[in-house]
């Protein structure tokens, strides 16, 4: 008997065993050493070397790792045209690397040439069939990021390049670099030539047009200059957007810096002067992201009653989401009337995303109405 077992946790064994040596022959076949025994591998073969950034925590990561990697198409190309490295960014070696190559959201999926930089990088995750179009795609792609950062080094100041390359900072979440190269072309080239269709996506972009900064300024002081050049209706449903965002992050923040108090009164006179489409609704959510800085809590569940009916659905959801603040700031009293708005919208809406999401708010308002009980 008990070597009838042995042999029936042999075979059990073996099957596990092979199973677990076909999955990783048909999955990317990952180095084992260090960054630096990865490039000169690579450089020494004429290949690229890929580096998978992620972290234990990254649920997109682990969907990566799961069902794009083990794809026989995507590790078959990998596996022959790549070298290719796993780095957990926050441990040993990683962290160094994360910094010099400019990783932030994970999973970064970056391609290094044989110089040891970025030649492209992919953010995020994606299925195995577009993960494998986007890389074959890279590499003939002339408007990749190694080929543009190339051509910047090199003295192409060309507004039409600069355009595509501040583009692609964008798209590679180089934010920073991005505002910095605006900034100057702004700076050195007359307004017309920047405040038009080409440059629009790109000065309008949330991560550029932020509140008050040189950007937002040029989209006031340039407006008939604008909507020349990209049209009225283009103009005022971007201007539109930007401020429902800007009230958003005054709604969310609160008064952190300290001076959002002088912003939204701007803002408001700002859209006053721009007389934009939608400004009777934009001066009412500026208005109640003023209570929310000034910590006015009576007159932000008044605004918020009184307005009910006129609040687009979309707009009184991103309000009651962001507004875990009211549990730790606001009166016993102010969180039940709170709670109150919160549970009509969430029995009257039929979004069921909208619903889950409000649930962690509903828990907290509830706990610290019946903590002072």
């Amino acid at each position: 008997m008990q070597t009838i077992i042995k042999k029936c946790l042999y075979l059990i064994w073996l099957l596990l065993s092979t199973a677990s040596l076909s999955a990783q022959e048909t999955g990317i076949m990952f180095e084992t050493g260090s960054f630096d025994d990865a490039l000169a591998k690579a450089k020494n073969e004429s290949k690229y070397l890929f580096i998978d950034c992620f972290t234990t925590w990254c649920v997109p990561c682990k969907e990566l790792e799961k069902e794009v990697f083990t794809d026989k198409a995507v590790a078959d190309y990998f596996n022959a045209k790549l070298i290719n490295l796993r780095l957990d960014i926050e441990k040993g070696e990683g962290i160094e690397l994360r910094k010099r190559f400019g990783v932030q959201p994970v999973p970064t999926l970056l391609f290094i040439n044989s110089d040891g930089m970025v030649e492209h990088k992919f953010i995020g995750s994606s299925s195995p069939e577009e993960f494998l179009r986007k890389t074959e795609e890279l590499f003939t792609n002339e408007n990749r990021y190694g080929v543009l950062e190339r051509k910047y080094a090199k003295g192409d100041r060309d507004l039409t390049f600069m355009a595509v390359y501040l583009n692609e900072l964008l798209n590679q979440t180089e934010y920073s670099k991005a505002r910095d190269l605006l900034a100057t072309l702004i700076a050195e080239n007359p307004v017309e030539d920047i405040c038009n269709l080409t440059f629009w996506p790109i000065i309008t972009h949330n991560w550029i047009a932020e509140f008050n900064s040189v950007y937002y300024n040029l989209l006031i002081d340039n407006h008939d200059a604008f909507i020349r050049n990209t049209g009225k209706e283009t103009y005022n449903k971007t201007m539109s957007a930007l401020y429902r965002r800007y009230s958003g992050i005054w709604i969310f923040n609160g008064a952190r810096k300290g001076n959002e108090s002088e912003d939204v009164a701007r803002a408001s006179r700002d859209v006053i002067k721009l007389s934009l489409d939608d400004s009777k609704e934009i001066l009412l959510l500026l208005e109640i992201a003023g209570s929310r800085v000034l910590k006015d809590y009576e007159k932000f569940i008044s605004l918020i009653e009184d307005n009910y009916d006129v609040i687009p659905e979309e707009e009184k959801y991103k309000i009651f989401v962001n507004s875990s603040f009211f549990s730790k700031e606001a009166t016993t009293e102010q969180s039940s009337k709170y709670l109150l708005l919160i549970e009509k919208f969430v029995s009257e809406s039929e979004n069921d995303t909208y619903k889950d999401r409000l649930a962690r708010v509903i828990k907290e308002l509830k706990n610290a109405t019946s903590n002072t009980q």
